[in-house]
């Protein structure tokens, strides 16, 4: 197998462990779920193995999380401004958004998961 890809699978799981542990900036993690977009699309358009191809169906979009998790805190904290106290309401948003930070770790974490898996099964088909 090509040494570039490997080199990618290991980039990869590099940034995704360094994003688990530290703060991400969204720049930062566009430029992550943009990458990973790219090893994906390239993963399913070259390798053959059926096991790989579906390690790489299941990694997921970090944004896409993201996206949807923002859009329903807005909307909670929108809605607990209108029916409650203020202190209700700031509560409660930073409850979702620490969810969102949740999930967003998690899928990071899913990501680096498949991605070593997805080495070392290439590497074993060698």
């Amino acid at each position: 197998m090509n040494s570039t890809l490997y080199r990618q699978l290991k980039d990869i799981q590099y940034q995704a462990e360094r994003l688990a542990s530290g703060k991400k900036s969204a720049e930062v993690l566009e430029d992550f779920s943009n990458y990973n977009e790219e090893i994906k699309l390239y993963l399913l358009t070259h390798i053959d193995n059926i096991e790989i191809v579906n390690l790489v169906k299941e990694i997921p979009n970090v944004l896409e999380v993201e996206t949807e998790t923002k859009s329903t805190s807005f909307f909670v904290t929108i809605c607990l401004s209108i029916f409650t106290l203020g202190v209700s309401a700031i509560y409660l948003a930073n409850v979702a958004e620490m969810r969102r930070i949740h999930l967003v770790q998690s899928n990071i974490q899913t990501a680096r998961g498949k991605y070593a898996s997805i080495e070392f099964l290439l590497r074993a088909s060698e």
